[in-house]
């Protein structure tokens, strides 16, 4: 069966992909992206940090605050990454995280001083990272039913393995590069690139048929429920505002009964209160009719 990558998938055309099948190279690439952006991040101070305090004469406190930026920007533009990965797809936020670091890294070749970094290397850079991260960790979740959690696992142990991989590979480049910290950033710029080759493997899965009338049954029975409950909530009007504050009809009710009372005293307390009653009444009826 031949994947078209161009186009997105379908869980109705690629049924086999929910237990796992092309799923498998989506972890694959995961894996790899991950590998890429925490290696890079957990390991790159140990590598700089020193050299950017010699070059540009700052402190531990200031060099080291390049980094802190870049880690705080790559988990904090988590929630718009997942937005984005929403609207557009996870390959093409991914790419262009993979381009926002590559224009970070190598706009950081030319930093006059320490602050350019802060927003070249720190900023840009970290938003770039936090844009291939969390898309390479929800695309799983669309291929995998039952083996969900082993495949997140296994893409995320690219995290660690890629910690291992650049702690040690980082000393060697920079001692070929003699040394060079600019040079060296052209370097994490070319790494940074190569997640493109995961986003290109990233392929969207389509919901299903069933999936989408599930959707929208779920939909129109959310509609129903809310004009029921609004109806419900709606609070009702105690009086008819086209009406005065007693009918005739219930003022004549309630003087028949008054009048057939056993105890009828009319200039008493209880036929005081009956006369005020009726009064107020007619000035009410009268003012409603002017």
């Amino acid at each position: 069966m031949i994947i078209n990558l161009s186009f997105s998938l379908s869980y109705d055309d690629e049924a086999f992909l929910i237990s796992g099948g092309y799923g498998w190279v989506v972890v694959f690439a995961s894996f790899l992206a991950n590998l890429i952006v925490d290696g890079i991040i957990f390991t790159v101070g140990d590598t700089l940090l020193s050299l950017w305090q010699k070059d540009f004469g700052t402190s531990d406190t200031a060099s080291a605050l390049t980094l802190s930026i870049l880690s705080g920007s790559y988990l904090l533009v988590g929630p718009i990454a997942s937005a984005l990965a929403n609207m557009y797809g996870c390959r093409a936020i991914v790419i262009t995280g993979s381009f926002l670091a590559f224009f970070g890294f190598i706009c950081s070749t030319i930093a006059p001083q320490i602050t350019f970094l802060y927003f070249s290397f720190g900023l840009v850079g970290g938003i770039g990272f936090g844009l291939i991260y969390l898309p390479s960790i929800v695309i799983i979740a669309q291929y995998f039913a039952e083996n969900r959690s082993l495949a997140t696992g296994l893409a995320v142990c690219g995290s660690g393995i890629g910690t291992t991989v650049f702690s040690t590979i980082n000393p060697i480049v920079m001692s070929f590069l003699g040394e060079n910290w600019r040079l060296f950033l052209v370097y994490l710029a070319g790494c940074s690139l190569i997640c493109t080759i995961s986003a290109i493997i990233y392929v969207s899965m389509e919901p299903s048929t069933e999936q989408i009338e599930k959707i929208e049954q779920s939909n129109s029975e959310y509609v129903a429920q809310g004009v029921v409950i609004e109806r419900l909530a709606k609070p009702k009007p105690r009086f008819d505002p086209d009406r005065p504050f007693l009918s005739t009809i219930e003022l004549n009710a309630m003087c028949q009964q008054f009048l057939l009372s056993k105890n009828m005293m009319l200039f008493g307390v209880e036929g005081v209160q009956f006369l005020i009653y009726c009064t107020m009444n007619v000035q009410i009826y009268v003012a409603h009719k002017a």
